[in-house]
């Protein structure tokens, strides 16, 4: 198995990054797929990695849009990660969020309502020009949920 991982964003899928020894997952840009299977196919290698991995694992997402099917995908990986975080693995999920985008916070929150994976909510000023290689990541930009 692949101890890194890189899948380029297109115009409905966000771009996924993963490094094993880092113990990092990044999934950044616009989430709109077509088809359920599609959406599963393009986080499973990634949670295929983690799983194969023993080091702590953050999972940073910066999503500008998704649709019902993204969601849903994303809930199903959440939820798998959520297993392995009731097993004892360290795994913290970064939702970042644009400072006047309440709707992709609520989002976020959303997942919260199901899951003991722990998550943390970002504000991020696009203005900017944030990406997930630059978001500011500490205690005075973190509201721990």
């Amino acid at each position: 198995m692949t101890d890194t991982l890189n899948i380029e964003a297109t115009r409905t899928t966000p771009a996924v990054h993963v490094d094993k020894e880092k113990g990092m997952m990044k999934i950044e840009g616009r989430f709109i797929p077509s088809n359920f299977e599609s959406a599963c196919l393009l986080l499973s290698p990634g949670f295929d990695i983690i799983e194969g991995s023993q080091v702590p694992f953050r999972v940073d997402v910066l999503l500008s849009y998704l649709n019902k099917l993204a969601k849903r995908s994303l809930y199903d990986f959440f939820k798998r990660l959520n297993k392995m975080y009731e097993n004892g693995r360290e795994i913290t999920i970064h939702w970042f969020f644009e400072a006047d985008d309440e709707d992709m916070l609520d989002e976020g929150k959303e997942f919260t309502e199901f899951l003991k994976l722990p998550f943390q909510f970002i504000e991020i000023d696009m203005k900017d020009n944030v990406t997930l290689e630059n978001a500011p990541c500490d205690e005075k930009t973190s509201v721990i949920i």
